[in-house]
């Protein structure tokens, strides 16, 4: 999964980036607008004790897209930095493999 975290953390830059440049050069003359889609499912819980379940379900399927372009904390969902950070130790790794933003990526997305 570590390549598929990196893409995604990649993509999410590479977009940012695209973003800024057309709101900096392009908009004001353009007068575009710039939209985003996010392909995503969307999950049930079978009972009331399932929710959380459907809650960690989203935040892992859509969430880490979602969650760095309009939280105010900017970043991945908490519970998928603990979760991959907790299954990387266990895998021996000393990093996890869900990669960080830093500060100024942060703001930046």
């Amino acid at each position: 999964y570590s390549a598929r975290y990196q893409c995604a953390h990649n993509a999410l830059k590479a977009h940012a980036r695209a973003y800024h440049i057309y709101d900096d050069e392009f908009r004001a003359s353009q007068k575009g607008k710039v939209g985003l889609i996010v392909a995503g499912g969307y999950y049930y819980p079978k009972s009331p004790q399932d929710k959380n379940v459907t809650d960690v379900g989203f935040d892992f399927e859509t969430g880490w897209i979602m969650h760095p372009i309009f939280s105010e904390t900017g970043g991945y969902p908490d519970i998928m930095v603990q979760r991959i950070a907790e299954n990387s130790k266990v895998e021996g790794l000393e990093t996890s493999r869900l990669p960080e933003f830093s500060p100024h990526w942060i703001d930046y997305i």
